[in-house]
């Protein structure tokens, strides 16, 4: 079975200058039998050099190659995509995305097959400090921590049953999960007068 891959894309909300992994965290990942795959500069902000990520094992490519090729990609907010965009159906997306602001987005996540893996309803009890005020190398070490959590044998591993992983998987395999959420796709639906 050939490795699994994790995709860390650059930044693109405005302001945001955290990365999802930084290099100290890299082998950790390699260690649950994930290849590590990193935007060329996607640390650049944090001051984080590509050096420091292959140093540690990871390979660059662009922004196109991780979106073809990781089968989970991490972030820090969702990434903005091109018009038309599509992930791949099996594809996961583990980042900060307060889910109840974009119901339509989520909806068409689900459509797509996304996995959506929302960090920001990490129990509190998984983690200090919480995601959403964590700086990268804080927020990298959280992301380590659920990987670990998430990964069997070099694979992501989707376990409803769960209690962890119930609470943050917002979409899978073409359902939307969380019932909040899906609350909130409804009303946004009857408001747009979508079918």
């Amino acid at each position: 079975m050939t490795a699994q891959t994790i995709g860390v894309y650059t930044e693109d909300t405005p302001g945001e200058r955290r990365v999802a992994l930084v290099p100290a965290v890299v082998a950790r990942i390699r260690g649950l039998g994930l290849d590590v795959l990193i935007e060329r500069g996607a640390g650049s902000r944090t001051g984080i050099a590509d050096e420091g990520y292959t140093a540690e094992g990871a390979r660059l490519g662009s922004r196109q190659d991780l979106f073809d090729t990781a089968t989970l990609l991490a972030g820090v907010r969702p990434p903005v995509n091109p018009f038309g965009h599509r992930f791949r159906r099996g594809q996961a997306l583990l980042c900060l995305m307060q889910p109840l602001r974009i119901p339509l987005r989520i909806r068409d996540w689900a459509d797509q097959g996304l996995t959506a893996i929302a960090l920001d309803l990490l129990p509190p009890t998984f983690s200090t400090p919480r995601p959403a005020h964590a700086g990268s190398e804080d927020y990298a070490t959280i992301v380590g921590n659920l990987l670990e959590h998430l990964v069997r044998d070099g694979a992501l591993t989707i376990d409803l049953t769960d209690p962890l992983q119930a609470t943050m998987v917002v979409t899978h395999d073409r359902h939307v999960l969380n019932g909040a959420v899906w609350q909130r796709i409804l009303a946004e639906i009857a408001i747009a007068g979508l079918p």
